[in-house]
């Protein structure tokens, strides 16, 4: 489980050392085909983004995005704890995503919209992430995780990690869930979280898709 995330934080090394081109308007362009010409993450900044006011759903949207550094962990440890088999399964799972994702991250470098926007390949984008959840007094847990982020890889836009873990936890865990209300949540959970990152400007639709499609492959091959 350790070497898994390792391994992902390592990608933009080799990346660099291959010397692979940085994709600066791939991500964009997939965009722009699906949606017929527009480009979802400015569509939604400026109609939903106050720069002079934190409103709910961006601290709904916040308390989403971060999630994701919860909700598989989360998983993980109660698996190992219950049933060591279902742990095996979802691990297996779970590391072939990551290691597919690896492999994208290092041959197929992808600036995100922030980063693509500071660059002048699309309209200027706030990256406000952390906004939300400052607000409702999270300092300390923001603080924490930026600085790790800081280490992370910036131009491993696809697929989206946490596009993919949103879909693949519920998806895990659905056969076993009888109640329909549940089962519905758990299925917008993976939509809400793509919200939220084309929102923050912090992936586009394609990043998210390009990961339903990885986990979807990846469930049916273990399956």
């Amino acid at each position: 489980y350790a070497a898994m995330w390792l391994l992902y934080d390592t990608t933009r090394g080799a990346a660099d050392g291959l010397g692979m081109p940085v994709q600066a308007t791939l991500g964009r362009t997939l965009d722009r085909i699906v949606f017929l010409g527009h480009d979802p993450t400015v569509w939604l900044q400026h109609r939903f983004y106050d720069p002079a006011q934190v409103r709910w759903y961006d601290q709904v949207a916040s308390l989403i995005y971060y999630s994701h550094f919860v909700v598989p962990v989360v998983a993980v440890a109660v698996l190992w704890a219950t049933d060591r088999t279902r742990w095996i399964r979802l691990m297996r799972r779970m590391a072939t995503v990551l290691v597919l994702a690896c492999i994208t991250f290092v041959v197929l470098p992808t600036e995100p919209p922030w980063m693509a926007s500071a660059h002048g390949v699309v309209s200027p984008l706030q990256r406000h992430t952390a906004r939300g959840l400052l607000s409702l007094g999270f300092h300390g847990f923001v603080h924490h995780w930026q600085s790790a982020l800081d280490w992370t890889n910036q131009v491993a836009a696809i697929p989206s990690l946490h596009a993919a873990f949103a879909l693949l936890v519920p998806v895990f865990f659905l056969p076993r869930v009888q109640r329909r209300w549940a089962r519905v949540l758990m299925l917008a959970y993976p939509v809400a979280m793509l919200t939220a990152l084309v929102y923050f400007a912090e992936h586009w639709v394609s990043d998210g898709l390009i990961a339903f499609a990885m986990v979807g492959g990846t469930c049916a091959v273990w399956h």
